[in-house]
């Protein structure tokens, strides 16, 4: 049977890395220029591909604007292949919604030109792969991947193909590039060479190859293309005969003919693609400037969980959704997440271009949250108490229902301005001064909340932003607040109303100066060093390590938390062990011990401690010379908190190529296996490392949890901002969460970084929040889904004057509540097409589950859809629906509502100004 190497022109185009971006965009202005050139006279050279990117248009006319017609006929033509994402991103270190994101605005822009996608699930050089690539891939019609990275042929049988299964059963055929993207790019014009390369590049393929079907890849890391290699090709087809042809051709050519003709016995290969030697997938990128990873969760947080889903609670209360603010930010954010910028293996240009883009999207995201909460506020019943003057409205962006305690600080306006003032405004301001102080906080249900007052402080100001005036500044106290009990309904609101009340006795400090209470209230820190609640006993030795009871199973853990520093003989992409290690650990060192907050529902203590290391690795061991690494941890517990609260706060002067970690001995001896989240899954990993080395070191990633469990027992950590995490194989069971790797290598010899910025990372402050919860069972038992949840995604506020209050929204509302502790809500967004409203709620576990999803509100249509937003199956519209979800399954619902403005709302017709909410 005749063998077909289809040869496909390319370019892998890494926006950015061992050269700044605008660096790389002057080669890629070159490189697009030259492409249409070549297309444009020469019939032969069947197409070029942009790398499954679509951002590479964005840049190239952002220079070339006068290009466009010319770029537009090659694409719509076939000649030059784009799409189906935006841009390549890390698949690990980017949430779920991104890379859906990452899909859509792909899709947008390929439309733009007039074309639809690349049908291929081109995944080159990502550093491994999720479990629910396959999944995702599904979502958006791509059958296929086609990958570079995550798993060798020497795991599916010796062969380029398999049967790729997602972690929810999905599958997909998927092409493994043997000789990786740059298996053919040696063609030189020259006759000669190009027979005796093709024979090569025929040997390496057929090699692999499950069909006579083979893919050479023309092209590699910034490579133009080379307008000889069609008449090469055909020099080497003369000289090998028919049986073998080398053909100019395209990824979807090549992927129908794959599909056509591999056998059906194909190795089955389920869940995630993580072989990090062979495959190379570097997981040291993991703990690479650490700092990066956590402002990526910050600012996904804020679009993904705040200015999405209230921009909709904006629209459908009468306001409007700023698709076009949306979407400006999330381009921003996405041009973040290319495997060499957010990996942090890159040169420092790249991190100070990442900031800016990570401060543009935190800017835009905040103020559309302000909007949405502020239409909320006006669409509220009006408050007809006298003795209220003001609310603290508290939305829930979760898809389970918040309760417990919460930490809110405010600012209270008072009706004086400060420096400069506008007339008008003066004349606005009531002559009033109607007392607020003392006060309590009474609920939708007519429930006092327990309030301690953490600090109040005057001399706060508030600015006051007017459409029609200069901004000008009011007074205001700046209070600091702990809450217990509060309750907020799921992916909802609540209206705390402030109540003045007339002052009584003051029985109890840190106690509110308005109830009758016993002359002593139980603080959270009655002992020293000891803090107590419903669910926790923490005792706080003298070293800083910990003692935790777990009151429900009275388990208690000795001596966990703890710092380790080892020494580092890697660079940014991967972690080595010296050959001559030495440990440091905290245990024994003294810690200073301070209490800053105590009171009936909240307590804390801060713990500093010296940490002497090495100061350099000193050939393949560690230097004699010692440096000072200053560690602060902050410890908190609430009433009706199930976790203790901590940040860690690292200074290092100076000291260099070390691995600092926080250790969490767990104790449980007989624990084989620990769950983590991860993209839309918790897969569940073994302790013990696979005897195949090449598989795995075992450094993980985690999102918003690990947990492990002896199926009776576990011990889990709740994460904001950390990315890496070990479990060591010990009696003890540690989980070793990575705070920093400091190295004085960012490249390895390969690439050359003269005359360009790089620096070593890891000198500085860095600041980690993450949380220590022992519970009972396993994850899916102890509910820690929703409770890693609502740790990461925290509850927002605003104070807004009840003068605003004139709607009919209740006080207390629920807009979505996902029903069950397995399914978390990752999306609530307007849909890219029609004036719809998309819901998307995953099981994360490996069970079926059925649950009732609740609305707020009666939809007039109810559709299931794919991740694309297409093929709707329609659902009967009910304020309550039934579903069920298959293991790991992402349901998609498409909802409409009557009543809601057309179009996404008026542009303008939105509260971005703040005078009239300070009244």
């Amino acid at each position: 049977m005749k063998q077909v190497v289809h040869v496909i022109s390319h370019t892998h185009w890494d926006r950015e890395w061992y050269l700044p971006f605008q660096s790389y965009r002057m080669m890629l202005v070159d490189n697009i220029d030259r492409v249409m050139g070549i297309l444009e006279t020469d019939s032969a050279f069947r197409a070029f591909h942009l790398d499954g990117q679509t951002v590479v248009l964005e840049d190239y006319l952002a220079i070339r604007p006068q290009n466009r017609e010319r770029l537009q006929k090659l694409i719509q033509s076939g000649r030059i292949l784009i799409g189906p994402f935006y841009l390549l991103n890390d698949q690990w270190l980017v949430s779920g919604e991104a890379i859906i994101r990452n899909l859509l605005l792909g899709r947008a822009i390929c439309r733009d030109f007039g074309v639809e996608p690349m049908k291929v699930g081109y995944v080159a050089d990502n550093f491994g792969h999720n479990s629910q690539v396959p999944q995702i891939l599904a979502g958006f019609g791509l059958d296929n991947a086609i990958l570079g990275r995550g798993i060798t042929p020497h795991s599916v049988n010796g062969k380029s193909e398999f049967i790729w299964e997602g972690a929810d059963g999905t599958r997909v055929l998927t092409h493994i590039m043997a000789g990786w993207y740059n298996s053919a790019y040696n063609f030189q014009d020259n006759p000669v060479q190009a027979v005796e390369y093709a024979r090569k590049v025929h040997a390496l393929l057929s090699g692999f190859a499950s069909a006579p079907v083979m893919m050479g890849m023309d092209g590699c890391d910034h490579i133009f293309a080379k307008s000889w290699v069609p008449r090469m090709l055909a020099e080497a087809n003369r000289a090998l005969g028919e049986g073998i042809e080398f053909r100019h051709s395209t990824m979807r050519e090549f992927m129908e003919a794959l599909k056509a003709s591999v056998p059906s016995d194909l190795t089955v290969y389920k869940g995630e693609l993580r072989e990090e030697f062979h495959a190379t997938i570097v997981q040291g990128t993991f703990s690479a400037r650490p700092e990066i990873k956590a402002r990526n969760n910050r600012s996904q947080i804020w679009l993904e969980r705040y200015a999405e889903p209230l921009s909709v609670m904006n629209w459908i209360n009468g306001g409007a959704y700023d698709a076009d603010f949306l979407w400006h930010a999330w381009r921003h954010l996405l041009q973040n997440h290319p495997h060499d910028s957010i990996c942090g293996c890159s040169v420092n240009q790249i991190y100070k271009d990442m900031t800016q883009r990570f401060d543009a999207v935190d800017d835009i995201a905040r103020n559309l949250s302000a909007r949405g909460l502020q239409q909320i506020a006006v669409s509220l019943k009006p408050v007809a108490h006298e003795s209220v003057q003001k609310g603290i409205l508290l939305y829930n962006p979760c898809g389970s229902k918040h309760e417990g305690a919460l930490r809110i600080k405010l600012l209270y306006p008072l009706n004086e301005m400060t420096g400069h003032a506008e007339p008008e405004n003066l004349e606005k301001l009531t002559k009033e001064k109607p007392p607020f102080e003392p006060f309590e906080l009474i609920d939708s249900t007519g429930r006092k909340i327990r309030c301690q007052i953490i600090s109040r402080r005057e001399g706060g100001r508030v600015r006051s932003l007017s459409p029609y005036n200069l901004p000008d500044q009011r007074k205001a106290v700046e209070f600091d607040l702990a809450l217990e009990d509060v309750r907020i309904p799921a992916l909802g609101h609540e209206l705390l109303q402030w109540k003045y009340v007339e002052p009584v006795k003051q029985v109890a400090i840190g106690a509110p100066p308005f109830e009758d209470r016993p002359l002593r209230v139980p603080h959270v820190s009655d002992e020293a060093h000891v803090m107590d609640n419903e669910f926790l006993r923490v005792e706080i030795n003298g070293d800083g390590t910990l003692n935790l009871t777990h009151k429900e199973t009275g388990r208690r853990l000795e001596r966990t938390h703890y710092y380790e520093n080892g020494g580092e003989a890697g660079q940014s992409y991967d972690y080595f062990k010296p050959k001559r290690d030495e440990i440091f650990t905290t245990l024994g060192i003294p810690a200073s011990i301070r209490m800053t907050i105590n009171g009936p529902v909240l307590a804390e203590y801060v713990l500093r401690q010296d940490f002497p290391v090495p100061r350099r690795k000193d050939g393949d061991g560690r230097s004699q010379e010692l440096a000072v690494i200053t560690l602060e941890t902050t410890l908190s517990l609430a009433r009706g908190q199930r976790y203790l609260a901590v940040k860690s706060r690292v200074i290092n002067p100076d000291a260099m190529d070390f691995r600092l970690r926080v250790m969490i001995p767990t104790d449980l001896r007989n624990a084989a296996d620990h769950d983590a989240e991860t993209t839309f899954d918790i897969p569940r990993r073994a302790i013990k490392i696979p005897e195949q080395a090449r598989l795995h070191s075992g450094c993980w990633h985690m999102k918003s949890f690990v947990s492990v469990s002896d199926g009776k027992e576990g011990v889990a950590i709740l994460n904001r901002s950390l990315a890496e995490y070990h479990v060591e194989n010990t009696q003890r069971k540690e989980i070793g969460l990575t705070l920093l790797r400091a190295t004085s290598t960012v490249f390895g010899a390969m690439w050359g970084t003269e005359g360009v910025d790089v620096e070593t990372f890891g000198q500085g402050e860095y600041e980690h929040e993450y949380a220590i919860c022992l519970h009972r069972g396993d994850w899916t038992g102890a509910g820690l889904l929703p409770l890693a949840d609502s740790y990461q995604a925290q509850v927002f506020h605003g104070l807004f004057p009840k003068a605003v209050m004139r709607g009919d929204l209740p006080h207390g509302y629920s807009l979505i509540d996902a029903g069950d502790k397995r399914l978390r809500l990752t999306s609530l967004k307007r849909t890219e097409e029609g004036d719809g409203v998309i819901v998307r709620i995953a099981n994360f576990s490996p069970e079926t589950v059925t649950a009732e999803i609740r609305l707020g509100r009666t939809p007039t249509a109810l559709a299931t859809v794919r991740l694309d937003e297409t093929e709707p199956w329609e659902l009967s519209p009910a304020k309550s629906v039934k579903l069920t979800w298959n293991p790991k399954q992402i349901i998609t619902l498409r909802a409409q509502f009557a009543d809601v403005p057309p179009h996404g709302g008026k542009p303008g017709n939105t509260y971005p100004f703040t005078q009239q909410f300070l009244v």
